[in-house]
């Protein structure tokens, strides 16, 4: 069983302590910093939950990460109970991370774009729900305004930690961006991001990348390339723009029939734009 050497009882339920290789971590539990010393040692099965100090060590001081601490393990239970899953110590300790480097920045001024905001919001509409919560729960306990950009960050995160997804290029609002980007420089358009159109578009990408990934290789269908090189040149050649990029991002080929949907697909979104 794990044990823990306290650095400092920030209350008595959150106390900054270090791990046997000497790295820092924030414990919550009940009374598990009750009649504690620095030095003194507590059991793993005193801690409910524990995240690490890593990324955002030293921007915040003891007392903002420890009431930060406090207001995770509560959007963590939330979270866990809406969903029905157990987070991973890894997950959480990346979003508190996140979100205390995220007061940090916010306290120096210092502001970040999200160029995938609405990718995320159409891939993961529930995870964006959440995230709103989590922004609104933190900017009212730190009397904060965090920026709307960081929903789509803390979605991502939410996503991630619920999925407990492994490939993160597969399913990444940046791949759909990075997608959508070769179908506008195929077609020669510009796609605005607040309409359904575009809403539809991502939602297929999707299908595609999933079908990417649940489908063996196949081998070329020469006849059905010919019949849509010669009746749908534009889209035909997007669609391989979009093929290509996604085997060089997930190692994986487009096979005939996904090459044959997205550029019959293309054809009837933007026949009239084309």
């Amino acid at each position: 069983m794990k044990e823990y050497t306290v650095k400092k009882i920030v209350n008595n339920n959150v106390v900054l302590a270090f791990t046997k290789e000497e790295d820092e971590v924030i414990l919550l539990g009940r009374g598990v910093g009750f009649g504690k010393q620095p030095n003194d040692v507590i059991s793993e099965k005193q801690v409910d939950k524990l995240f690490e100090r890593t990324t955002a060590k030293g921007y915040q001081n003891d007392k903002v990460e420890g009431k930060l601490a406090v207001v995770m393990g509560d959007i963590i239970s939330k979270i866990e109970v809406k969903c029905g899953v157990t987070i991973s110590k890894e997950a959480q300790s990346q979003l508190f991370d996140h979100l205390s480097f995220a007061l940090w920045r916010v306290d120096q001024g210092i502001l970040i774009f999200n160029p995938v905001m609405t990718e995320t919001k159409l891939m993961y509409p529930d995870e964006y729900e959440m995230a709103k919560k989590v922004i609104l729960y933190i900017n009212d306990t730190f009397k904060v305004q965090l920026p709307k950009d960081e929903i789509g960050f803390v979605a991502n995160h939410i996503h991630r930690a619920i999925t407990k997804e492994t490939n993160t290029v597969a399913n990444s609002p940046q791949l759909i961006q990075e997608l959508m980007t070769q179908i506008e420089k195929g077609l020669q358009i510009k796609l605005e991001k607040r309409t359904d159109q575009f809403r539809a578009v991502v939602l297929f990408l999707q299908q595609i990348i999933q079908r990417c990934q649940q489908t063996k290789n196949q081998t070329n269908d020469v006849i059905l390339e010919k019949v849509l090189k010669e009746n749908y040149p534009v889209c035909y050649n997007t669609t391989c723009l979009v093929a290509e990029h996604l085997h060089i991002s997930l190692h994986q080929n487009v096979t005939p029939m996904m090459l044959s949907d997205l550029t019959l697909y293309l054809h009837h979104a933007f026949a009239n734009r084309i």
